[in-house]
């Protein structure tokens, strides 16, 4: 399978933000092989609504699939707004770690290593993320909190030493997955005063 690293990225975005996505398929053969790995990747972890449709058989229904994200090969043939864009500050700063993520397992030459190691970040993310949204549920909703206390949670679960890079990706993840509700989050301890 040869995918490039944006039709990566692309799903590792849809999986995290538990968007429903169509994947336009021209070979029925790879569509098994897709669904085995992206199943691989999820097991114990996210769970997708990703569908493999083939061209043909899209155009015709495409006004039924407004609610997903359409993916080509390595292009987005229909978008929701603003999920994939990489306009807005926050999106560019996602759009690095997955793919960092992604490259991280491009360049190993073993596949099946690969795959594992894509399974363990993916596993990982998914960890911890769940932890951020167990501790929303505990958190008033008139108490400020700030970026500190979130990393103290996941220091104390033992989840995690080397999450700084990543703990603003994993709060989006904890609110568009989870549906976590967090309070307005300050991210130094001087925003918190």
């Amino acid at each position: 399978m040869n995918y490039s690293v944006n039709f990566l990225i692309y799903i590792c975005r849809v999986i995290f933000f538990r968007k429903k996505a169509i994947i336009l398929e021209k070979d029925n053969s790879l569509i098994n092989q897709l669904r085995k790995l992206f199943d691989y990747l999820t097991e114990d972890s996210f769970n997708y609504d990703i569908r493999f449709i083939s061209k043909e058989d899209y155009e015709p229904l495409r006004k039924f699939y407004k609610e997903y994200v359409v993916l080509d090969e390595s292009k987005i043939v229909h978008n929701l707004p603003e999920f994939l864009s990489n306009r807005k500050k926050k999106m560019i700063k996602q759009s690095r770690i997955e793919h960092y993520l992604v490259n991280k397992y491009l360049a190993l030459r073993s596949y099946e290593f690969a795959l594992q190691v894509l399974r363990k970040e993916i596993h990982t993310i998914y960890l911890l993320a769940s932890s951020i949204a167990m501790y929303s549920t505990e958190i008033k909703n008139e108490e400020k909190i700030n970026i500190s206390k979130i990393k103290e949670v996941l220091k104390a679960e033992n989840k995690s030493s080397d999450y700084n890079p990543y703990i603003d990706y994993l709060i989006e993840i904890s609110k568009n997955y989870f549906g976590a509700k967090l309070p307005h989050i300050f991210s130094t301890v001087i925003g918190s005063i």
